[in-house]
């Protein structure tokens, strides 16, 4: 393989990865080969095969926890295309589209089968996001500054589960004894004003218009920190206010923000704002996560805190395994937010997280703590038996 059509920067782990995982005749493939824990297809412009389409929905249900996926385009519809195939079924996680010596895409991808529990459809369509995201970053010049250095301040995370009725009150003594940061997002904000605490900042990620409606009580005290993506009107709002943008990490619209905005940084993260929030945060130099209001489920039929723009979810009613023997009323989005909670929590291992209130999510992590500290004791068990 020529290394040369690579950045350099990426050439040693191309090189250690095609090394172990190359498939040298892509088309000859076999169900059996792209089984392994990582798998590398790279095609040249001699192998492309003319139905790459058809290939790559394959090669998406097929591939194993990781992919590694070079090949040559000719337009940028055609990767747009790709992009939109491969999201089906994988995470992506690189999108580099390159015009060196040769037209050449470079994808890196985990599968997401082993957490995702639905599909979760992205909230507004490409071309709507992209010219919401143009009009943002021409309109608005502060951005959020990140990455920064670590530092010693807690984060006090108030989103808008129904357990923060019980917890909220925790959350400001925590806040006010540790000297942390107060950080809500979508309703929490104007629950908590309402109840006489202003935030230290507010958080928001949708593009939908009706999203604006979370922020009915704008504070001069409060640093809003939102999406690019988000709509005019929510951006329109606060500008008057402490207002700077960040960019999200989703989707194929998002590598055109590098065309807006050079230097511009990413956030990436799961896909609910208390997610992105924590991804946030941690670029912000936060390693003290205390989450209230984050709890994956309802509680009655209370499926937010209160007041919420958003259709009511299809309520399914799920029982953690080797957890209590309680029934938690959910969705399948907001089990997908869990289980992206627990693989954003073990991508972090520098930080510390706290989740408050009673709900799916508390107790999952309750159970996930208990059976892990089993494991451990129940290892050199087995040790000494052997």
């Amino acid at each position: 393989m020529d290394l040369s059509i690579f950045p350099e920067r990426f050439r040693e782990g191309i090189e250690t990865l095609a090394r172990e995982f190359s498939v040298e005749q892509p088309e000859l493939f076999q169900d059996s080969i792209l089984q392994g824990a990582a798998d590398m297809l790279v095609w040249t412009p001699d192998e492309l095969p003319p139905d790459v389409s058809e290939k790559l929905v394959w090669v998406a249900q097929k591939t194993g926890r990781f992919l590694f996926l070079s090949l040559p385009y000719e337009n940028t519809a055609q990767t747009e295309e790709w992009a939109r195939i491969l999201e089906m079924e994988l995470s992506l996680r690189e999108w580099l589209v390159l015009d060196h010596r040769e037209k050449r895409l470079i994808c890196t991808a985990r599968r997401m089968q082993d957490w995702r529990v639905g599909m979760v459809v992205g909230a507004t369509d490409y071309e709507t996001r992209r010219k919401q995201i143009k009009h943002n970053i021409d309109t608005y010049p502060m951005r959020v500054k990140v990455p920064r250095e670590e530092h010693n301040t807690p984060l006090i995370l108030v989103c808008y589960g129904p357990s923060i009725h019980e917890t909220w009150r925790t959350a400001v003594a925590e806040a006010k004894a540790l000297g942390g940061h107060i950080a809500t997002n979508s309703g929490a904000h104007d629950f908590l004003i309402k109840k006489g605490v202003i935030p230290h900042y507010h958080v928001e990620i949708d593009p939908r218009q009706e999203r604006a409606n979370f922020t009915e009580q704008p504070n001069p005290h409060v640093s809003y920190l939102i999406a690019s993506v988000c709509h005019a009107d929510l951006t329109a709002k606060l500008a008057p206010y402490d207002m700077a943008l960040y960019h999200l990490n989703d989707g194929p619209e998002s590598r055109e923000i590098f065309e807006y905005e050079p230097d511009a940084v990413l956030t990436d993260g799961g896909s609910c704002v208390a997610l992105r929030s924590l991804s946030l945060f941690y670029q912000m130099g936060y390693r003290y996560f205390s989450i209230y209001g984050f709890d994956c489920s309802f509680k009655n039929d209370m499926q937010w805190a209160g007041p919420h723009p958003g259709k009511k979810h299809k309520v399914q009613e799920v029982q953690i395994v080797g957890g209590p023997d309680k029934l938690f009323k959910t969705s399948a989005a907001l089990l997908t937010y869990g289980t992206q909670f627990f693989e954003h929590v073990n991508m972090l291992p520098d930080a510390k997280f706290f989740l408050h209130g009673d709900g799916l999510l508390q107790e999952w992590a309750k159970t996930n703590a208990k059976m892990a500290r089993e494991a451990q004791t129940a290892a050199p068990l087995a040790a000494n038996r052997s």
